[in-house]
């Protein structure tokens, strides 16, 4: 058995035990980037129940130097966005990769890409932090860093 990060990875089957909990990183990857795809979704849909209910508390998002805390605030600030500089938008989030902490916490981190509506680019570099519930992956924390120019 290797260990790696407090967890003891079995073999070729994937499968790691953190606590006495078997944990799948496979399905449990696949999960994450599924929460990210939803997202996307909602962003492109103007959707922000979608794009809510990929969140949990204490949701913290910290957006290059403007820091959001609590769901509440974080759905007020997705509705006025919504309502202006995100209308008509589409966002794009690479995953370069996640790490599972325990049995139900894991990072995720890579880029995002958004092309607002009337054209203009928005890039940079995120971080999350998820928690599971159930079968689900949500977003409980978030930390970007913006790029001056997109490539």
């Amino acid at each position: 058995m290797l260990m790696q990060h407090g967890f003891q990875v079995a073999g070729f089957c994937g499968l790691r035990e953190y606590g006495g909990q078997k944990i799948h990183p496979n399905t449990d990857e696949q999960a994450i980037r599924q929460t990210y795809r939803t997202i996307e979704a909602a962003v492109r849909n103007g959707d922000v129940q979608g794009l809510t209910s990929q969140i949990d508390e204490p949701a913290i998002f910290v957006w290059d130097q403007e820091a959001i805390v609590g769901r509440a605030a974080l759905e007020a600030a997705f509705v006025e966005n919504m309502a202006t500089v995100w209308k008509g938008s589409t966002t794009t989030n690479t995953i370069h990769g996640v790490e599972l902490l325990s049995s139900d916490v894991a990072i995720a981190w890579g880029r995002y890409d958004v092309v607002l509506g009337d054209g203009a680019e928005l890039c940079g570099r995120f971080m999350n932090t998820l928690q599971k519930q159930g079968s689900r992956w949500l977003i409980m924390s978030e930390q970007t860093s913006s790029r001056p120019a997109c490539e």
